[in-house]
């Protein structure tokens, strides 16, 4: 079913301070049905290896140090969820940020490099402040 005029889904993809050139905008057009999956394939900057999961954003490669956040309107999702649909209006996000040494967080808890990866200017009030688990757990 062909889109409806002003039915999009905003995909943003922010390369933060480690990758400045891959931060952009997009508006997609909305189907019924359409998924995570199929919004960020749309902007085609975002590549997918055979599991399905993001492998680059623009010309970036993922793994290796370089990890990527999914969120869905602000709120962080595995990339198990790629397959969950969206809707019109809904924005969608791909942060990538360098990993430091060490095992790779878990990825519904990986950090970003700061705060200001979560903010950004196209889509004012859609990121919250990120929090660690232990500043979650000092605050109770």
């Amino acid at each position: 079913m062909p889109p409806f005029p002003g039915n999009f889904v905003t995909v943003v993809l922010n390369g933060g301070n480690a990758f400045p050139w891959v931060t952009n905008s997009y508006r997609v057009p909305h189907f019924r049905g359409q998924t995570v999956y199929q919004a960020l394939a749309a902007t085609g900057a975002v590549r997918f290896g055979p599991s399905g999961r993001i492998v680059a954003v623009g010309r970036v490669s993922t793994g290796e140090g370089v990890l990527v956040q999914l969120l869905l309107n602000g709120r962080r999702i595995p990339q198990s969820l790629l397959s969950f649909p969206v809707q019109a209006g809904d924005a969608v996000a791909v942060q990538l940020y360098l990993g430091g040494p060490g095992p790779l967080p878990r990825e519904d808890y990986a950090q970003p490099i700061s705060n200001e990866a979560y903010t950004n200017p196209l889509l004012p009030g859609a990121y919250g402040e990120y929090r660690t688990e232990n500043e979650e757990a000092n605050e109770g």
